[in-house]
């Protein structure tokens, strides 16, 4: 009998225990806004400031460290993005420190999708809080009436050659010839700037690490390589030393990456800063030379630091390519045997009233 207390017992406190944890896990709550509006957003073009607000289990503002993990939407079934190596990747993993519930996050979205955002806040006895909140950003209306207009000349240009083709047998030359031409049109076309892992002169390896000091602290800042490449995030740490000994007052450090070509910012937001180290990772998704710039904030002091970063871009994959091939082709080839459809029928039809 004893057993059976002792059993039911242990049942009862791993019950507990399980519905404790996720009830804790579930405690905070995230909403979204952006700036300009998410209707608004262009993916690879608007630059966005992202504002979560966070809450806790009784709808009071979060305030301290939090960790944000950003994820890309996945890809595609049928038509894919503009940088096929982005789709369901780490986009940012960085801490952040919640003030009055709110954090803010600059950036521009590079493809259309469903972003996942995970919010991480960790209790003083151990453990941590977990939310997710999602932002769905729309395809570029230019790119899709673009792409209506390539189906819709495509499918003209099938109708012709079907024409030609049922016409005069001599004109089959003219098909294939038309086939290669339209075979080489989805030609390989890396990330913008990217030349498919070719480093430029712009584009070549960079520091590493860098150094910025005041009158009682020093940061360091590492990068995890010299090289940025697309599809992977890149991971960085920053060391915060005290140089008198004393605890270091409040500090942060504001990172801005902007697209060197064209000085289009791509990334803005603040990390805070405390003695040891704060690791954080960023995906740089566009394969051309970024400028870094990194603003260290302690008490009424600051030191700004800026790097060429270069980022490695790289040809779409094989079958990105293949499926973009094959997408191109179906209007075509449906053009192609209407055209060719129409002619035959009507030759047919003149025929059978002739003999009629």
């Amino acid at each position: 009998m004893t057993r059976i207390r002792w059993f039911v017992l242990v049942i009862v406190l791993g019950v507990v225990s399980v519905w404790g944890m996720r009830a804790q896990a579930a405690t905070l709550d995230v909403r979204l806004t952006t700036n300009p509006p998410v209707q608004a957003i262009i993916p690879d073009e608007t630059f966005t400031t992202t504002t979560l607000e966070v809450r806790d289990e009784n709808g009071a503002p979060l305030n301290g460290l939090v960790w944000v993990h950003l994820r890309t939407p996945r890809a595609p079934r049928v038509l894919g993005t503009d940088f096929p190596y982005v789709e369901d990747t780490l986009l940012l993993d960085l801490p952040a420190q919640a003030r009055d519930g709110r954090i803010e996050l600059g950036l521009v979205y590079p493809i259309r999708g469903t972003y996942t955002f995970d919010v991480e806040a960790p209790l003083p006895e151990g453990g941590v809080r977990t939310a997710r909140a999602t932002l769905t950003i729309q395809e570029n209306p230019a790119e899709v009436r673009n792409f209506i207009v390539v189906v819709a000349g495509l499918f003209g240009i099938g109708l012709l050659a079907g024409f030609f083709i049922a016409s005069n047998s001599r004109h089959v030359v003219l098909g294939g010839v038309l086939f290669v031409l339209i075979g080489l049109f989805p030609a390989p076309a890396g990330a913008h700037g990217g030349t498919d892992n070719q480093a430029s002169a712009e584009n070549v390896p960079g520091d590493t690490s860098w150094v910025l000091e005041g009158t009682t602290w020093r940061v360091e800042g590492v990068l995890d390589a010299p090289t940025a490449r697309v599809g992977e995030p890149l991971g960085m740490r920053f060391t915060a030393t005290s140089l008198d000994g004393q605890p270091l007052p409040p500090a942060s450090i504001v990172v801005e990456a902007i697209h060197a070509e064209d000085e289009i910012p791509i990334y803005r937001f603040t990390i805070p800063l405390q003695e040891g180290d704060v690791p954080a990772a960023v995906h740089f998704f566009d394969g051309a030379p970024h400028d870094v710039r990194y603003t260290v904030v302690v008490g009424d002091e600051q030191a700004t630091y800026t790097m060429r970063l270069p980022v490695e871009g790289f040809s779409p994959p094989l079958w990105t390519k293949v499926r973009a091939l094959l997408i191109l082709l179906t209007p075509l080839l449906a053009g192609m045997l209407l055209g060719y459809g129409l002619v035959r029928r009507t030759r047919r039809r003149l025929v059978v009233g002739t003999y009629a």
